[in-house]
């Protein structure tokens, strides 16, 4: 049989290619590159044995240094039959292939072995992170993807005997084959052959695991950074305030970072920043913890923050029988060591906090919005919540002091604070959004009147009443609004309450600004994000019907709570689909902004589409978003669009929502706008194609994605389609322009087009 020196760094067999002669190492070192994990072999050892049944060799095989290696020609296995028929030939390749197949079981074994492990580290962890957060009297977060974190489970589990019968075989081949060999050849051969069988399960199995620590460790570090590695980063501030040892948050840090490492589900360069922005806020917190030490000095120098609950009392002429009893109940809640307990106790301690809380609201609002001169810590009270500097911290308290006098709303880009909103319905130039039973104001009223509730003279009474809309807008979208974009509705209480920062407020601070800024990161990728359709005609012109598209923004109101959720309150207002929708975040946002947004943004989309398509917003026959998207969603079982991989995946995705197909295009317009415009793949070829029809990128990300292969071809399909559009466009524009007069509404919808 020839020889051949081969030199380090060559491939001898590539995946893929097809069996047509199999290698025995007389000397030197190869390396078996499988999924997930590699297998070395030696001298002795036989190339490409394992992929003999299958005639296509599985993985690639690389020498690691100057290799010396025997070939023999071998095209199937009638042709290995024959080179097994010489004894000294099988005794060779049964001795090299038991090898190479113990040495993946092992792997295999050990493989297993780190899955389980891993799942279990990731709950251990999890459960050592809310036990810090109750010694730390702050409430625990959810861990993303953890409600859908199962153990490992292969479709085809090797037996767990079969290790240690490799393992017996291996030492009985060691020990010599005995003078009967060939006498049993056949039993041998029999052997490799169903060891091949074993070789392509255990490859298959090393692969799925593989995938599943990939997948499951995203769970402890990510690059959204809604991880376990986040958790216990936003912890870190919540334990320097308390002055108390962080060793174990740093050390569950620095397990998480190792076993992330060690896995390789995420880039070098995403390990390195996270890793660099922890020690960023390890060097805040250092210089923080000295200044911390002199806010209490600050607070005693600063009388307006002093005995804060009393002068927000004296301002709204509390009585002393009133205030009393809110002062102890203050006091009470200010010495609870975990004020977002969930015994029975502490939750009524919130409950009568929450009442004092919103009544004292209308009666101050109404006082400051005639006040020329509106005191500070009256300012804080409206747009943040505050009402002691003990519940809110010393540090906490001077921070808001300070932002108190600048922040306020920006009417042009239509985000206000609490107080602005109000004041505006109070003025007349707003009106009250719909309540959580879908009405509005006129219709509450009139439902009160009909249920004989009122009278018909106070509901005419009421119809006028600003000071009243006020009150329906405070006891509606205030009261839930709040709660719901404080996101842990069991244990809400509207007081700010340093417990519940996990951030430094700077850093999570939603000003008009920033957010601005960041919807229009959305809007210049989804930039129809905001558009509706309208008719336009005009006869005169000779133009019948032409769909025009009217962007309207929303109106984001500010609410005074440090939060974790966004809402979006209403689509439109009452039935007008050219009005504003109303979104809802809180003043101090402790969750990442863009995902929060971007997913409002997608909220929006789904439900402004159901309201236009009525009816038939889920019926295939009448396309839309969320029709497509639905069946999509519905029958992904019979499409053959989809491959095995992408219908698990969205088979997971489903059982992670409980089939709630909303949530579900939730998350894949998250990864549309945050990922898939960069070109970075995150959804199947069929989801893909959906979102790229209804929330079309712009024209700057769709030249980008034409020279992507796996964008192409939506992206001419789409572009041909269009030019047919913006040809029969032109033409009618060059019939107007012929005429003498080309309306504005066409302009604007040519210019829109050009997006």
């Amino acid at each position: 049989m020839p020889e051949f020196q081969i030199k380090k760094g060559k491939i001898i067999f590539e995946a893929g290619s097809m069996v047509s002669s199999l290698a025995y190492i007389e000397q030197g070192k190869v390396r078996m590159a499988l999924p997930g994990c590699e297998v070395i072999l030696t001298d002795g050892d036989v190339i490409g044995i394992s992929d003999i049944t299958h005639q296509v060799h599985s993985c690639s095989y690389i020498t690691l240094e100057d290799t010396v290696v025997e070939t023999f020609a071998c095209k199937n296995t009638a042709e290995f039959g024959k080179l097994l028929a010489d004894s000294g030939i099988a005794q060779m390749m049964l001795s090299g292939f038991s090898k190479q197949l113990l040495a993946l079981m092992n792997t295999y074994v050990l493989r297993c072995y780190n899955a389980q492990t891993l799942y279990t580290s990731i709950f251990k962890l999890y459960e050592d992170y809310t036990l810090l957060c109750k010694e730390n009297g702050t409430l625990p977060k959810e861990l993303a993807g953890i409600s859908s974190l199962e153990k490992l489970l292969l479709d085809h589990m090797i037996s767990s005997w079969k290790h240690q019968y490799y393992k017996d075989l291996c030492q009985k081949i060691e020990a010599g084959f005995g003078a009967d060999f060939e006498k049993y050849s056949s039993f041998y051969m029999g052997l490799i052959y169903n060891g091949c069988d074993d070789f392509e399960a255990l490859l298959t199995n090393c692969s799925d695991i593989d995938d599943y620590m990939q997948e499951t460790a995203n769970v402890l570090m990510n690059d959204a950074g809604n991880d376990l590695f986040g958790l216990y980063c936003s912890l870190l501030p919540i334990i320097a305030k308390n002055k108390k040892d962080n060793t174990s948050a740093l050390s569950a840090l620095d397990t998480i970072h190792k076993q992330v490492k060690k896995i390789g589900n995420l880039e070098k360069d995403v390990i390195t920043k996270r890793i660099s922005d922890l020690n960023e806020e390890l060097a805040h917190l250092k210089t923080l913890a000295s200044q911390i030490e002199d806010s209490s000095e600050l607070i005693a120098a600063n009388e307006d923050i002093q005995d804060s609950l009393s002068k927000l009392l004296d301002y709204a002429e509390y009585e002393d029988s009133e205030r009393l009893p809110i002062q102890r109940l203050f006091s009470t809640y200010a010495s609870l060591t975990d004020r977002g307990g969930t015994d029975d106790a502490t939750s009524k301690i919130r409950k009568a906090i929450t009442d004092v809380f919103y009544k004292l609201y209308s009666t101050v609002f109404f006082k400051a919005v005639a006040d020329m001169n509106v005191p500070t810590i009256v300012k804080m009270f409206l747009n943040f919540g505050y009402m002691d500097e003990t519940i809110a911290g010393a540090e906490n308290a001077l921070y808001l002091y300070s932002l108190a006098e600048n922040l306020g709303g920006d009417h042009t880009n239509k985000v206000y604070t609490a107080a602005d909103w109000l004041t505006l319905i109070y003025q007349g130039d707003k009106n009250p959004r719909r309540n959580e039973f879908d009405l509005d104001y006129p219709a509450y009223i009139t439902d009160q009147a009909r249920s004989g509730l009122i009278s018909q003279e106070e509901a005419e009474r009421l119809q006028g009443s600003r000071r009243d809309m006020v009150l329906f807008e405070i006891n509606n979208l205030f009261r839930l609004g709040n709660r719901v974009t404080y996101g842990r509705v069991t244990t809400f209480c509207p007081v700010f309450s340093d417990h519940n920062i996990s951030k430094p407020l700077p850093d999570c601070l939603c000003t008009p600004k920033r957010l601005t800024e960041e919807l229009n990161k959305i809007i210049d990728v989804d930039f129809g994000a905001f558009c509706r359709p309208v008719i336009y005609s005009n006869t005169e012109l000779g133009i019948h019907r032409e769909y025009l598209q009217i962007e309207i923004r929303p109106d984001f109101i500010l609410m005074p709570n440090v939060g974790i959720r966004g809402s979006m309150w209403q689509e439109i207002e009452g039935r007008d689909k050219q009005t504003p929708s109303t979104f809802l975040l809180p003043v101090f946002l402790q969750e990442n902004f863009e995902t929060v947004l971007t997913r409002l943004v997608g909220e929006f989309r789904w439900e402004m589409c159901k309201r236009i398509q009525g009816s038939t917003w889920n019926d295939v026959t009448d396309h839309s978003l969320t029709s497509d998207y639905f069946d999509y969603c519905q029958f992904y079982k019979k499409n053959n669009e989809l491959t095995p991989e992408a219908k698990e995946k969205l088979a997971t995705q489903l059982r992670k929502y409980k089939s709630n197909y909303k949530e579900c295009f939730l998350m894949d317009y998250a990864a549309w706008i945050l990922f898939e415009a960069k070109g970075s793949p995150r959804l199947n070829k069929f989801a893909r194609s959906i979102m790229f029809q209804y929330c079309t990128f712009s024209k700057p990300i769709r030249d980008k994605l034409l020279q992507n292969p796996m964008y192409e071809p939506i992206v001419i399909k789409r572009n041909m389609r269009h030019a047919k559009e913006i040809k029969r466009l032109d033409q009618l524009i060059f019939k107007l322009q012929r005429d003498g007069e080309v309306p504005e509404e066409i302009t604007a919808l040519r210019e829109f087009m050009e997006r």
